[in-house]
Order: C-alpha cells, then sequence, then structure tokens
C-alpha cells in the first residue's frame, strides 16, 4: 500500500455557488479553505494571466511582468475578471493589453467582474451573443445538440459549431468532458 500523506500534490478548487463540503479533510489537516474576497495575490494573478495564454496568441505570455501586473491590479486580481479579460483579448485581437489597462480603470466600481463581463459580451457580435443568450437560457450545461437546435430556429444561417468552438477558445463558453456546454454563472446572470 502507498502511504498517500508521502505525497507533495497540492489541489486547489474553487467555487462561487455551492461550498465544497471538506469537514473530513479539514479535521485531518489535508485541506485548507482559503477565501478570495480580494482576488489573487498580484504574483498569483499574473502567473494566472500568463498561463490562460499558454499558446502565446494574446500577446500575454511574452508581456512584460510590470504591464501584467497593472492589469491584475486593474481587476484586483479576481479569477473570473482575469478570464473576462483574456476573454477580450481573444476575441478582439485589435485589443492591446495598454487599451484593455486604461479601459478597465476607467470602470472599477465595486462591480468589476459585472463589468468586464458586459464589456466582454457587448464585443461579440450578434451570432455569438444569440449563442450566449441561448447557453444562458438552458441554465445548466447541455449538449451541443441542443444549442444547434435552438440557434437555427433563429440563425438558420449560423454555423453554430463553429461559432462554439470559437467561444470555448475566448473562454466564453465552457465545455465539459462530457461534451456539454454552459456559461460561467456571472455570464448567465447578466
Amino acid at each position: 500500500l502507498i502511504d498517500v500523506r508521502s505525497f507533495a500534490c497540492k489541489i486547489a478548487m474553487t467555487t462561487r455557488e455551492v461550498p465544497f463540503d471538506l469537514t473530513d479533510l479539514f479535521r485531518t489537516g489535508y485541506a485548507l479553505p482559503i477565501t478570495l474576497d480580494e482576488g489573487l495575490p498580484l504574483d498569483e494573478a499574473v502567473q494566472m494571466l500568463r498561463d490562460l495564454d499558454a499558446d502565446g496568441q494574446l500577446g500575454i505570455a511574452d508581456a512584460p511582468q510590470q504591464t501584467l501586473a497593472d492589469l491584475a491590479a486593474a481587476v484586483r486580481g479576481f479569477p473570473r475578471a482575469l478570464l473576462a479579460l483574456c476573454s477580450a483579448l481573444g476575441w478582439d485581437r485589435s485589443l492591446s493589453l495598454g487599451d484593455l489597462i486604461d479601459s478597465t480603470k476607467k470602470k472599477l466600481p465595486e462591480s468589476v467582474v459585472h463589468e468586464l463581463v458586459a464589456d466582454g459580451f457587448s464585443r461579440l457580435d450578434e451570432q455569438a451573443q444569440s449563442v450566449m443568450k441561448v447557453l444562458a437560457v438552458f441554465e445548466r450545461a447541455v449538449p451541443e445538440v441542443a444549442v444547434l437546435y435552438v440557434v437555427t430556429k433563429f440563425h438558420p444561417a449560423l454555423d453554430c459549431r463553429t461559432m462554439l468552438r470559437r467561444l470555448v477558445n475566448t473562454h466564453f463558453v465552457r465545455k465539459d468532458e462530457f461534451h456539454r456546454y454552459d456559461l460561467h454563472p456571472l455570464d448567465r446572470t447578466y
């Protein structure tokens, strides 16, 4: 038998809606809850941005550390806000990191994540917004065929499969291991 306590593996899990029940793990000292009311520390937020641009397509992977630190600070390190920033860069290739920092700093009320979600959604074309709206109506992860069925009623010429792929690649839509699609709860609420 292998003693799992000898492994130095760390697993991070996050949730906004349903708290994990890890009571037994907390009691044994194998789990530590961390509340992210203030977002990630700056260095971790910068690393998350770099991780979200693993292929270098967004211009983040090679960006100066200070530029990414400014961007992370502008959204107070909130993981969903960092993801929304990467989504905006992925969707609108003409947008620069500098433009994104400037526009983000201008709208930094307490609802920074909501503002970023709204900004990202407004950058989508009408067809992409339609797919997002359909996914929001479902309120849970659904197979591609369900999205195709509804979307083609309103946009018969839309290549929904390609649009879903693009929305997944730009972090607007999530695809699970069962090939079902859904939205982050903040996007769905918006």
